[in-house]
């Protein structure tokens, strides 16, 4: 599926300005990296990343740098550049449906040795 049949989205009236004004605000997130580093430093969520591995803004080197602050982490690489999911949705709903299904039921039997129920 090409971009282009996309392309209502991406030329609708006031669109520019919208995607000028998250660009500029982009600043403010990067800014926010060390506490985000911080909290997964700590919480350790399990975490699946899923990315386009020719994505020209965001690069798959940066990607593997989230491996960095979490242990539990699984990543999931597609041959596509910043949009994975026009291209490979099937693929990448199995991916996150599996990682879901895994690590909700390994949550819920750790909750239950918490509790004693087991």
């Amino acid at each position: 599926m090409k971009l282009a049949k996309f392309s209502f989205f991406l030329e609708r009236k006031g669109n520019k300005e919208i995607q000028l004004t998250l660009l500029y605000d982009y600043q403010n997130n990067v800014l926010l990296y060390p506490e985000w580093q911080q909290l997964f430093s700590k919480m350790q969520p399990a975490t699946l990343v899923i990315w386009g591995e020719n994505d020209k803004f965001f690069s798959k080197a940066g990607a593997l740098k989230y491996g960095m602050d979490l242990t539990n982490i699984e990543y999931a690489f597609y041959p596509t550049g910043h949009f994975p999911l026009v291209e490979f949705h099937r693929q990448i709903a199995e991916k996150i449906d599996a990682f879901l299904r895994h690590h909700l039921h390994r949550y819920k039997v750790e909750e239950a040795i918490r509790k004693e129920i087991i």
